[in-house]
């Protein structure tokens, strides 16, 4: 589950924030978000050539033009223009040198969960 200070004091996390998050909803951005992770070489549990091939696919998903990308970002409730936005800046920014031994995994959820709405 994702918390945050609201959660200490409710059984829903998310009141505060004036939506409610499914957990459908925190499923299809967790698969966002483990997407972004293959696509930078992180946390993958796999070696040689497949590791190659994870990242080389997660990279390619991210494509306005992937049916499957395209059906995702529909049930994660986002729009594909602003989760390619938000792929292209974690890239640019090298997080995986920023976030060496943090957990960008959390750092990205928690961000995608902040959206109540398409973007």
């Amino acid at each position: 589950m994702i918390t945050n200070e609201a959660s200490y004091n409710n059984d829903n996390p998310f009141k505060q924030r004036h939506f409610l998050l499914t957990s459908e909803l925190i499923l299809w951005r967790s698969v966002i978000v483990r997407t972004i992770l293959d696509a930078l070489g992180m946390d993958i549990h796999a070696g040689g050539s497949s590791r190659k091939k994870i990242v080389e696919d997660a990279k390619a998903w991210f494509n306005k033009n992937n049916s499957d990308f395209n059906e995702v970002c529909d049930y994660a409730n986002l729009q594909p223009y602003f989760l390619l936005k938000m792929y292209d800046k974690v890239v640019e920014s090298n997080s995986k040198k920023l976030f060496d031994k943090k957990n960008l995994h959390k750092f990205l959820l928690e961000y995608l969960c902040t959206f109540t709405e398409e973007q």
